[in-house]
C-alpha cells in the first residue's frame, strides 16, 4: 500500500493512496492505528483511511480501526481540535476511545 499527504496553503490536504492490485482479492485487510490516548493521532488516521477507503468502495475489502495504548481516554470522543481540522478537509471523525487488547493481534 502507497498512502501520500500533501498540504499545501494554496489546494490544502491532499490525500492520496493505492494498493497493489495484486493485493486485493478476496480477503479483508484489517488496518489497525495506534497512538498513546486514542483521541488524537490514531482516530485521525482511522478516519482518513476509512474516508479514502468509502472513495474507492473498498470498504468490502478494507477495515479500519483504532486504539489507544494508554486507558487515560477510554470511551472519549476524538479531541474537539482534531474534529475541527478533519472537517476543515470534509472528513468527521467517528468513534470513541479504546485501549488495545491483546485480542488485536488475532483480527
Amino acid at each position: 500500500m502507497v498512502l501520500a499527504f500533501a498540504n499545501s496553503a494554496s489546494s490544502g490536504l491532499n490525500l492520496t493512496f493505492s494498493f497493489p492490485t495484486f493485493c486485493l482479492r478476496s480477503m479483508v485487510y484489517r488496518l489497525l492505528f495506534v497512538c498513546l490516548g486514542n483521541i488524537c493521532r490514531s482516530p485521525s488516521a482511522e478516519n482518513i483511511m476509512s474516508h479514502l477507503i468509502h472513495q474507492r468502495k473498498l470498504q468490502d475489502q478494507i477495515q479500519c480501526d483504532s486504539a489507544g495504548t494508554s486507558s487515560y481516554h477510554v470511551g472519549a470522543k476524538p479531541d474537539s481540535r482534531m474534529q475541527s481540522a478533519a472537517l476543515k478537509q470534509g472528513i468527521t471523525l467517528l468513534g470513541r476511545s479504546r485501549q488495545f487488547t491483546p485480542g488485536d493481534f488475532e483480527q
